[in-house]
């Protein structure tokens, strides 16, 4: 099990692997394929709706979520180990990550559809 940190970002880089750099939902949804300008305008809409400790989650969720499925893990498994592993290193409940992630989750991909039209 990977040691999860809050904080803790990833950037697909050209090449696909994963580097640890990128601290926010912006350099998250960039990381997705999205462009900054989507991404800006989702986080702006966001802003409102998801607090710090939220989207850090979520972000923290998400990329170790990638990692897994880098590492052949299927999506569902790979989603919920993710959310395993928050929970395991931030203390927060294990049910309560996984269903701040997962709100988080429909939130940014709403808001990434509504910025791209």
């Amino acid at each position: 099990m990977r040691n999860a940190t809050l904080g803790l970002a990833l950037v697909l880089t050209a090449t696909g692997a994963l580097q640890a750099n990128a601290e926010t939902f912006v350099e998250l949804c960039e990381a997705q394929g999205e462009t900054n300008e989507t991404c800006e305008c989702a986080d702006a809409a966001l802003a409102g709706e998801i607090k710090g400790q939220e989207m850090q989650l979520y972000v923290e969720v998400s990329l170790l979520n990638q990692m897994n499925l880098d590492d052949g893990i299927p999506a569902q498994t790979a989603w919920t180990n993710a959310a395993v592993e928050v929970a395991a290193g931030t203390g927060i409940g294990v049910g309560d990550v996984y269903e701040s992630a997962n709100r988080v989750e429909a939130a940014h991909r709403s808001a990434v559809a509504a910025c791209l039209n």
